[in-house]
C-alpha cells in the first residue's frame, strides 16, 4: 500500500520537476555572421571598461529583466552576479544592455541591432535566429553552460 502512494505521488509531482527545468539559449539576428563564444570573453567584455569583444565589436546583449530565469542563469553563471548583482549591472550600464519584456522582442531587437546577441528560452527559438554556441556546446547538448534543472 505505501508502495502505491508513493509511485503516485511521485508521478503527481514529476511534471513539476520537470517544469522547473529551464534552458537558455544565446541567439544572433540571421544577418549576423557569427557560429559561437566563450563565455569568458563575453563575461570579460560586458565587464571590462571597452565592452568589445574578442573581434574588436562592441557587445550588446538583448534580454529580459534580471528576474527572468534566462537572464538569471545567464547572470549567476556566465558573470557570477546574482539577480540583485545582475540588476545593479545592468542599471549601471544601458550601453551594453538592452531590456525588452519578452523573448518574441529578444527575437525582434537582435534581428534590428546588428552585432547584437540576446537570451532567450531554448522554446523561443524560431527560423529568424541563429543559435549560438557557448563554449563549444549547443543548448540542450549535456555540459552547455545556461541550462538548469
Amino acid at each position: 500500500m505505501n508502495y502505491r502512494r508513493a509511485l503516485i505521488i511521485g508521478l503527481l509531482f514529476c511534471p513539476l520537476i520537470y517544469a522547473q527545468a529551464k534552458d537558455a539559449a544565446v541567439v544572433v539576428g540571421k544577418a549576423t555572421v557569427a557560429s559561437g563564444l566563450h563565455s569568458a570573453d563575453l563575461a570579460k567584455a560586458i565587464k571590462g571598461s571597452g565592452h568589445k569583444l574578442a573581434n574588436g565589436k562592441p557587445v550588446i546583449v538583448v534580454m529580459k529583466p534580471a528576474k527572468s530565469d534566462e537572464t538569471r542563469i545567464f547572470g549567476e553563471k556566465c558573470l557570477g552576479q546574482n539577480e540583485s548583482g545582475l540588476s545593479a549591472l545592468i542599471s549601471s550600464d544601458h550601453t551594453v544592455f538592452r531590456i525588452v519584456a519578452s523573448d518574441e522582442e529578444v527575437i525582434k531587437a537582435v534581428n534590428a541591432i546588428p552585432g547584437s546577441i540576446g537570451l532567450v528560452d531554448v522554446y523561443s527559438i524560431n527560423s529568424s535566429v541563429t543559435v549560438l554556441k557557448l563554449d563549444d556546446k549547443s543548448p540542450l547538448e549535456p555540459g552547455y553552460l545556461l541550462h538548469v534543472n
